[in-house]
C-alpha cells in the first residue's frame, strides 16, 4: 500500500484491509471483487490484484508462510527490489538496502551524484552506494530511517539542512546545491483527455461495465464511458451502446462533471443518461444490469463511485 502513496492516506486502509484479511489464507480465498472493494479509493489497483496473487502464491508454494529468501521474494507478484528490501530488513532484520523516492533524495544528496537517477545507470548507482551504507546491526532501523530523513528533513524543496544529523558528510550541502539534486530528466508531457460516463438505467438498475485486463481500472466495474466524441455527443455514444452493448437508447446530458487526475492524464469527466433504453444486454458484453442500492458492493473506480452518489441522490430526490 506504501508503494507510490503516502503514510497518512495508507493508515485507515491498512487496518480496515487487515482486519478483513489477517492472513495470507483469508485474502488468497477471498475473492478478487472482495480485494478491490477493500482496496477502493487508493487507486494504482494493480497492486490490489497482485496482492492477492502474491497471498495465493504463498499459500500454494509456501505453505501460508512468507518466504525468508530474496529471491522467492521477488518473485511473488508486484514485489521488486525495493519492497522485497523494505520488507526482509525491516520484518526480519535481514541486511538488504532500500531505494526509494526518499532515499534516492538522500544518496543523492549525500553523495552530490551527477548522472540522472531515472534513467537505469542513475538507479544502480544508488541500489550500490546503499548496499555499502546498511549495516549488518539493525538494517530495518536504518532503512526506516534513511526514508524518514527524506519524508522530513531532506524534501524535495526547502530541505532543512541546519538540523539535519548527516549534514557535515553531506557533499551536496558542502557544494551549496542541495536543490539541483536529484537530477533527474523532465516528467512526462501531461495529456488533457476529455470522457463520458454513460447512465443506462431502466427503472431501479443501470449498466454498469467490468474494466477488461488491458484496461485502466482493470477488475473494478465502471458505467460505460468512451472518449467524448467532438459532435453530435448523444446520438454518436446512442451508437457506441449499441454497438458495445446491443441496447437501444436514447441519451441526455447530465450536470455532473468531475475533474481528475490518474498517472500522467488530467480527465474531465462529463455525463449523460438514458430516457429511453430497449433490448437485452449482448451475451459477449462485459456487462450487465445492477441494482442501483446494490452498486455500494461492486467495487468501482473513484470517478464511477462519484457518478454513483449522484445517481443515489437524485434517487431519493424523486422518492
Amino acid at each position: 500500500m506504501l508503494q507510490q502513496t503516502q503514510v497518512a492516506t495508507v493508515v485507515p486502509y491498512f487496518s480496515r484491509f487487515v482486519e478483513q484479511f489477517p492472513d495470507a489464507h483469508t485474502l488468497a480465498q477471498a475473492p478478487l471483487e472482495q480485494v478491490l472493494r477493500a482496496w477502493e479509493g487508493l487507486g494504482y489497483y494493480r497492486r490490489a490484484r497482485q496482492l492477492h496473487q502474491a497471498a495465493q502464491m504463498i499459500v500454494r508454494d509456501h505453505g501460508g508462510e512468507f518466504p525468508q529468501d530474496i529471491d522467492a521474494v521477488r518473485r511473488l507478484p508486484g514485489i521488486g527490489r525495493y519492497t522485497a528490501g523494505a520488507v526482509l530488513s525491516i520484518a526480519l532484520n535481514q541486511r538488504h538496502p532500500v531505494v526509494e523516492a526518499n532515499t534516492i533524495r538522500v544518496l543523492s544528496r549525500l553523495f552530490a551524484v551527477a548522472i540522472d537517477v531515472g534513467k537505469e545507470s542513475g538507479r544502480r548507482t544508488l541500489w550500490s552506494l546503499a548496499e555499502q551504507l546498511v549495516p549488518a546491526a539493525r538494517p530495518g532501523d536504518f532503512n526506516q530511517a534513511l526514508m524518514e530523513l527524506g519524508g522530513t528533513i531532506c524534501k524535495r524543496r526547502d530541505p532543512n539542512c541546519e538540523n539535519c544529523p548527516i549534514s557535515r558528510w553531506c557533499r551536496a550541502a558542502q557544494l551549496r546545491q542541495v536543490e539541483r539534486f536529484p537530477r533527474k530528466s523532465p516528467r512526462a508531457k501531461v495529456t488533457f483527455q476529455q470522457e463520458v460516463a454513460v447512465v443506462v438505467q431502466r427503472q431501479r438498475s443501470v449498466v454498469l461495465r467490468r474494466c477488461g485486463p488491458d484496461e485502466r481500472w482493470a477488475g473494478m466495474w465502471d458505467f460505460p464511458r468512451y472518449r467524448r466524441p467532438e459532435r453530435n455527443v448523444e446520438s454518436a455514444l446512442a451508437e457506441m451502446i449499441r454497438a458495445d452493448l446491443g441496447l437501444s437508447v436514447q441519451l441526455h446530458s447530465l450536470p455532473w462533471r468531475f475533474k481528475y487526475s490518474v498517472t500522467r492524464y488530467r480527465i474531465d469527466l462529463t455525463t449523460v443518461a438514458s430516457t429511453r433504453c430497449r433490448g437485452r444486454i449482448k451475451t459477449s458484453s462485459p456487462a450487465k444490469w445492477v441494482k442501483i442500492e446494490e452498486m455500494e458492493t461492486f467495487p468501482l473506480n473513484v470517478s464511477a463511485r462519484r457518478v454513483a452518489r449522484q445517481l443515489r441522490l437524485s434517487q431519493r430526490k424523486l422518492n
